[in-house]
């Protein structure tokens, strides 16, 4: 279930990471299945066929609004794995780092409390244009959530979503990716999930 906000919806014409990631999977043979309510954006669905469209991106959503709505998504979808990317709009908006990864760390219990065995993938949020929020310390709060939180049987790996990429030349609007800052976060995707997703294994 790739999970977040509009870095995970995406526009009709810049979808963001999951075509690519799934092109990738695919590619590589892994049999997975992307899960969630949603399958458009705000304006429409995406132009291209190609991949699985299911996914749980809310646009401008919040922590505190995705886990207003996280449980039922839970139930319905019932995923084995969950790419979590969350916490720019709480500091958009103007919410501190800790108080985002706070809503980080209770939406990991809750989808933990709807699947013990659960697998995450926990994405440090990319650059966010020209203004200085604390990404940085958020992203230094998720990688000491991951590793504290981290446990043999739901295991949580780390995708570098912010390292080396670039607003100015990987996003459309200086905050969502195009085309090129698409197939870097799906990259980085990728490596994470490889530790937990071996190519013949099939999962949610």
């Amino acid at each position: 279930m790739p999970l977040g906000d509009s870095l995970t919806q995406g526009t009709t014409e810049n979808i963001g990471y999951r075509r690519d990631l799934w092109l990738a999977l695919q590619a590589q043979g892994a049999n997975v299945d992307f899960v969630g309510s949603q399958r458009g954006t705000p304006w429409g669905e995406p132009p291209q066929t190609d991949f699985d469209w299911d996914h749980e991106g809310h646009w401008g959503y919040t922590t505190p609004q995705l886990l207003a709505n996280v449980d039922g998504w839970l139930a319905s979808a019932q995923p084995d794995i969950v790419l979590l990317l969350a916490g720019s709009n709480d500091l958009i908006s103007g919410g501190t780092s800790e108080g985002a990864a706070q809503g980080i760390e209770s939406l990991i219990g809750r989808i933990r409390a709807a699947n013990p065995s659960v697998r995450i993938v926990l994405g440090k949020i990319p650059p966010i244009g020209n203004v200085t929020y604390d990404v940085e310390g958020l992203n230094a709060r998720i990688e000491a959530i991951a590793a504290r939180l981290d446990q043999p049987g739901s295991p949580i790996r780390i995708a570098d979503l912010n390292t080396g990429f670039d607003c100015s030349k990987d996003t459309f609007d200086l905050v969502h990716p195009n085309s090129l800052g698409a197939s870097l976060l799906s990259s980085r995707w990728l490596a994470a999930l490889k530790t937990l997703l071996p190519s013949s294994t099939g999962a949610n």
